[in-house]
């Protein structure tokens, strides 16, 4: 059986990449491209294919987001095909975690329910992937990495909620 695994790990500073390529600074929750710390270039900004599903469940969900991108020019899906989830790279800035921790759990829930759903009653192992970075009070960033059974991605709520309880 697949263990679940949690990392954290340093991640570029979301303000200084937002603004050398040239998108929208975030300071509350957002969806970031997947290649956001490495992409050379604002036009090669990729997003993942599950966005949309995400999106769609905030909005019923009453959760409010903060795009870099516009409904009218999104940014590229990039899809992978195979059994697995491979979630969007979420972004919690230090005036949603200080002003709003309720909504970060509500925004974190949706996708945790959203995926352990999924897979209900499929047979085999399935496996998640959700990445999430916290911006800290001084600036900093640090992700947080579910890498696991779609079964056990609610432990990325216990994870960013130990990081977020340290943040000083």
């Amino acid at each position: 059986m697949t263990s679940a695994s949690v990392t954290y790990g340093d991640y570029a500073s979301v303000a200084e990449r937002c603004d050398a390529l040239g998108v929208r600074r975030p300071t509350g929750l957002a969806m970031l491209p997947r290649n956001l710390a490495t992409a050379g270039a604002g036009d090669e900004l990729f997003a993942e294919a599950s966005d949309a599903a995400v999106r769609t469940l905030w909005r019923q969900a009453n959760v409010e987001e903060e795009r870099l991108d516009s409904p009218e020019a999104p940014f590229p899906r990039v899809s992978e095909h195979h059994a697995d989830w491979i979630g969007p790279t979420i972004f919690l800035g230090p005036a949603l975690l200080s002003e709003s921790p309720a909504l970060v759990t509500v925004a974190l829930g949706v996708i945790t329910n959203y995926v352990t759903d999924l897979f209900k009653g499929v047979p085999g192992r399935h496996t998640a992937r959700l990445h999430v970075v916290v911006e800290r009070s001084n600036g900093d960033c640090v992700q947080v990495t579910y890498n696991g059974p779609a079964t056990e991605i609610g432990e990325v709520l216990d994870a960013v909620g130990d990081l977020t309880s340290n943040d000083g």
